[in-house]
This record gives C-alpha cells, sequence and structure tokens, in this order.
C-alpha cells in the first residue's frame, strides 16, 4: 500500500507523528534531548499565554484554564531540570531525598505539580459554558 503525501497532510496526527519522530531523531543524533524537551515546553508556555491574552482580547474575559495550563507546563519544565539537569546526588535510601537541597526541591515542585492538577480540575469543572454566557 503506498501512502501519499497527500494523504498524509489530510490527517492532522500523521503530520504530528512525522514531526515528533524528525525531531527525536535530531535531538538524539546531536545528544540533547533534554534541551530539546525543555524548549519544547518552553514553548507550550508561551502558546499557552498567547492563547489566554488573545482571548482576554477577543471575548473580554480571563479563561484561568489556559493559564493553568500553562504553570502546570512550567511546574514540568522546572521538575525535568531539577531531577534530570541539577541533580547529581547518588541516592542509596529514600531518606537521602531529604538531605539535599534538590531533593527538597523536587518534593515540593511535585507538590506544587499535584495542587495544579487539582486546580485544573477545578477549572475545568466550575468554568461557565460559552454557551451560558449568550
Amino acid at each position: 500500500m503506498i501512502i501519499t503525501v497527500k494523504s498524509l497532510l489530510k490527517d492532522k496526527y500523521s503530520v504530528e507523528l512525522v514531526l515528533s519522530i524528525l525531531a527525536f531523531i535530531v535531538a538524539i543524533y546531536l545528544d540533547k534531548v533534554i534541551e530539546v524537551v525543555i524548549y519544547a515546553l518552553y514553548f507550550l508556555i508561551f502558546l499557552e499565554l498567547t492563547r489566554a491574552i488573545l482571548t482576554f482580547i477577543r471575548e473580554q474575559r480571563v479563561i484561568v484554564r489556559y493559564l493553568v495550563d500553562a504553570l502546570i507546563i512550567f511546574v514540568l519544565r522546572e521538575f525535568i531540570i531539577n531531577v534530570v539537569k541539577i541533580n547529581t546526588q547518588d541516592l542509596q535510601h529514600i531518606s537521602d531525598i531529604l538531605k539535599n537541597s534538590v531533593g527538597i526541591n523536587t518534593i515540593l515542585l511535585g507538590g506544587v505539580l499535584l495542587f495544579m492538577f487539582f486546580v485544573r480540575y477545578l477549572s475545568n469543572n466550575t468554568m461557565m459554558k460559552k454557551s451560558v454566557l449568550e
């Protein structure tokens, strides 16, 4: 079965998959996987903030979900940086986590991340629908 470029472009998931595979291969080839992930998360943060600002300009209302999504992505980025890039400690026991500042910071970021997911859940369930506003 021959797959043409036109048929791939019709399905948006195929385009996303191809672009993701290419970005992953380039990142592995350059040995910069963590940096690519961190910069992709930066891009998503700017995307969510831009979406929130444009929604406010167009509709004159703030959608908290976009801001919460940006904060969740920011905390995820910080979590990845703390766990992968900064952490040089060897952990022999679980109690070693509380003996250094990176471990304590990672626990705090995990708590903040759980709290932000809870806030996102609340913002989705309590959000006023567009039909109610009209």
